[in-house]
């Protein structure tokens, strides 16, 4: 299996979609829970009360179509709905292939002082979206 460390990674891959969307869908995993529905909220997510001013990972990267993935950590402020967004990190790959592991480390930005109850990890292939 193909790592930087440990047992185990995870590998997510965009898709190209014929007809008749003919559209790229990207591999996405997150710690959270999907919703039903292209629009819903994603919910869920991992207990979590610390404030870390920095994320750190490893990846390798082989772009569909000029795009770049993206890796992103939420903390909230409530486990309930997870509407409250007290801090995040996250990081776009290059838009061109990386055939190595490589590290990446970003900071941690807080729109708040509370102390965190819920986190998620975001991950995705594609990021089309802009999330990062």
């Amino acid at each position: 299996m193909d790592k930087h460390s440990g047992t185990y990674a995870i590998k997510l891959i965009t898709k190209q979609i014929g007809a008749p969307f003919n559209v790229l869908v990207p591999g996405f995993a997150t710690t959270g829970t999907l919703p039903s529905s292209i629009t819903g909220p994603l919910t869920g997510g991992i207990p979590y009360t610390l404030r870390p001013d920095s994320i750190t990972g490893w990846y390798k990267y082989t772009p569909q179509g000029g795009e770049n993935g993206y890796i992103q950590f939420l903390v909230f402020g409530s486990a309930a709905n997870n509407a409250d967004t007290i801090g995040k990190g996250g990081f776009a790959t290059p838009t061109t292939t990386v055939g190595t592991y490589t590290r990446f480390s970003v900071a941690m930005t807080y729109t708040s002082t509370a102390t965190p109850v819920n986190s998620m990890w975001l991950l995705s292939s594609s990021n089309n979206n802009g999330l990062v």
